[in-house]
């Protein structure tokens, strides 16, 4: 990220990681801790799960993309190894009709 060690205050990253596979996410999560000052934190939301979706239209627009769901313990160890201390978690279930119907998860960490 183009930010200098310890910038922000907080990030916010929901759905950031659905292109990465979970082994993936070691380093933008230390890049994560990098930039952030201590006491700052991350709120990470993603699908969870084991799926692997691929889409060739997306919003009325061809595409190729492939959307990645995450165990969340995988997620949370990730945390972990990049430093982080878990402060929060909260799984729902998708509101019916209204998006993708699988469960979803939030996070918040924060850097010592």
């Amino acid at each position: 990220m183009p930010y200098a060690d310890g910038a922000l205050a907080g990030i916010v990253a929901f759905y950031a990681i659905v292109h990465l596979r979970s082994d993936e996410l070691a380093v933008p999560l230390r890049e994560c801790h990098r930039v952030l000052a201590p006491g700052g934190l991350v709120t990470l939301a993603f699908h969870a799960g084991t799926a692997e979706i691929h889409v060739d239209e997306l919003f009325g627009c061809a595409t190729s993309l492939d959307f990645r769901f995450h165990r969340p313990e995988a997620v949370v160890g990730a945390l972990v190894d990049a430093g982080f201390t878990l402060e929060a978690r909260l799984d729902r279930e998708p509101y019916p009709d209204a998006e993708h119907p699988n469960p979803r998860t939030y996070l918040l960490a924060r850097k010592p």
